[in-house]
């Protein structure tokens, strides 16, 4: 075991020095056939894969060898346990591109366990918005649904297609390839739909071949991933994809690794693991030619096992990686809300627009405090005394929208700025907290927020009072994700903003001069937080106002993105 890998080179390699961190493509073909000749070792006959064959130990070894040219670098800036994503994300991507997606394709994947996520995530990544996602786990459909996709138990699939998708899919993907799956597939598949088998279920099943021929529709197999979809997924990983944090369910020391698998084989703890390792130690890194040991197992949300009606294990000893009905699915303790079609909000298939990641509060209750990193003057590096208190203003609910809604710049606006920032959404009513201790109790969770601000209407303007510059509609884009306070340790996150692509800000939590208790308690010494109250907590330096950088206009593109929050992106346009 041990085919989903990341960890760091023991020894420099080509322009790769020793320390880099990378992932292996465990697929070891034989490098001589039509197949390999074509980078697709998937199709090699003779194919052995690194963590299955049984002389081919994983990452879980002491050391690993592999062919150089298996070895694919990754940025030292993405979560380091992303990494072992990497191998079922490019399994999933490649069935998507065996299916050649198109403009307006209609999606459908069959089975919403690791490698049908990891699917979904593909089709994405392909520029698909209209998925929906058939799935009889609760558990698994409330991550899909926290990831932005469309679900459906499967005794409603036949309904929930038309009604999310608006006709019948144009490419179907079936994550768990035993008879009933397949047949979904064929029931809700449009004629001449292309319909992709990457589940293995179980060794055989009867095929009807009239739902085929009668109406053209193509059925492809999918086995793993080329080169190519193994490195496009490993760079779109390494480029940090902060939604990939909800996959990951917590993480477990290296010497539980024994008793996690024993409780996987037996079910005795009513949950199962599948384990992979991201590195942690600087003193257990990859060998030559990438190998790795690691000191920390992963409990992966993609672990599961067979369920109920279509999942069943999977029986070919080849596969290289798990399928969808291989294992139970995790459940869940996280209650991250994410926006769902059925509910109005989310990525519509037509217009790709995100809606409001929560409702609009009746009365927000925002205030704002200064980082370390902004007490730097622009001019010279001269230190200013920090606030002795937290600095408060109000803003209205209408400047509250959608994540990647557009942005319209005010009229006689010069001084438009961005500012990436934790909010915070009070869960009870507080009032006259007795110690910051206490505010714990009353914090419903945590969510993104771009802090849009004008500053010559918020200083120059202002007469003291920032709401000036704080209130234009829209100037409040929030979410992706609402993730609640005991599934996210707010304390040490990185935040990072983005203008037309290029860098801006970056810094973490760790960084506030007044930690979020701390200014949940003052905010209670002066007003009533009620239930929904969204709290923002300051932003760090990197923003327009430090002279750094210009301020925005019309066409400039915005984007935000909070370690386990996700990341948003405006367009700012002209009023």
């Amino acid at each position: 075991m041990g085919h989903e890998t990341v960890g760091r080179l023991r020894e420099s390699l080509g322009a790769l020095s020793a320390g880099t961190l990378v992932t292996i493509n465990p697929l070891l073909g034989c490098g001589t056939c039509d197949a390999c000749l074509d980078r697709q070792p998937q199709i090699c006959p003779v194919l052995r894969v690194l963590g299955v064959d049984p002389d081919l130990p994983g990452s879980f070894a002491d050391a690993v060898t592999v062919p150089a040219g298996n070895i694919v670098p990754l940025r030292e800036t993405m979560p380091v346990e992303h990494g072992a994503l990497i191998e079922p994300l490019a399994v999933g991507f490649h069935a998507v591109m065996r299916g050649a997606p198109r403009d307006g394709d209609r999606v459908v994947v069959i089975g919403g366990g690791p490698i049908g996520q990891a699917a979904a995530i593909g089709a994405r990544r392909a520029g698909i918005n209209a998925v929906l996602v058939s799935e009889p786990i609760d558990a698994r459909r409330e991550v899909l649904e926290r990831l932005g996709f469309s679900v459906t138990a499967p005794e409603h699939l036949a309904a929930a297609v038309h009604e999310h998708l608006g006709g019948t899919a144009t490419l179907v993907v079936d994550a768990v390839g035993v008879e009933a799956s397949l047949q979904d597939a064929v029931d809700v598949a449009a004629p001449g739909a292309r319909i992709v088998l990457v589940g293995m279920g179980t060794r055989e099943l009867l095929l009807r071949p009239y739902g085929f021929s009668g109406f053209e529709r193509v059925l492809l197999g999918s086995y793993c991933y080329s080169d190519e979809h193994f490195r496009s997924t490993a760079e779109w990983v390494s480029e940090g994809r902060p939604e990939l944090g909800l996959l990951i369910d917590r993480m477990l020391p290296l010497e539980d690794g024994p008793r996690a698998f024993h409780e996987v084989a037996k079910g005795t703890s009513g949950r199962t693991r599948r384990c992979s390792c991201p590195d942690r130690s600087p003193r257990r890194q990859c060998g030559s030619h990438g190998s790795r040991r690691s000191d920390e197992v992963r409990e992966d949300r993609s672990a599961r096992a067979g369920v109920s009606r279509h999942h069943r294990r999977r029986h070919d000893p080849r596969s290289a990686q798990d399928h969808d009905g291989h294992r139970r699915r995790l459940p869940l303790r996280r209650r991250a809300v994410s926006r769902s079609r059925r509910s109005g909000g989310g990525r519509t298939a037509r217009s790709g627009r995100s809606g409001a990641a929560l409702r609009r509060p009746d009365r927000p209750a925002e205030r704002r405090h200064l980082h370390r990193h902004e007490l730097r003057c622009p001019c010279g590096g001269i230190r200013l005394r920090p606030p002795d208190v937290p600095i408060i203003f109000l803003k209205t609910p209408n400047t509250v929208v959608g994540p990647d809604d557009p942005v319209t710049i005010p009229r006689r606006s010069e001084k438009t700025d961005w500012e990436v920032e934790l909010g915070v959404v009070i869960g009870r009513r507080a009032s006259y907290l007795a110690s910051p201790a206490d505010a714990q109790a009353v914090i419903a969770g945590f969510v993104a927020v771009n802090d849009v601000s004008e500053r010559t209407f918020q200083l120059d303007e202002s007469g003291g009072q920032w709401s000036k510059g704080k209130c234009a509609e829209g100037f409040n884009p929030t979410g992706p994700w609402l993730v609640t306070a005991d599934e996210l340790d707010h304390r040490d996150l990185r935040l990072r903003s983005w203008v037309n692509g290029e860098p801006r800000q970056d810094s973490r939590t760790a960084d506030m001069i007044f930690d979020v208790e701390t200014i949940i308690w003052h905010l209670s010494q002066y007003l009533v937080l009620e239930p929904g109250d969204l709290v923002l907590t300051g932003t760090p330096e990197g923003v327009a106002l430090s002279g750094r950088f210009p301020y925005l206009k019309p066409g400039d593109v915005v984007e935000i993105e909070i370690e386990g929050l996700g990341r948003q992106k405006q367009e700012f346009r002209s009023a």
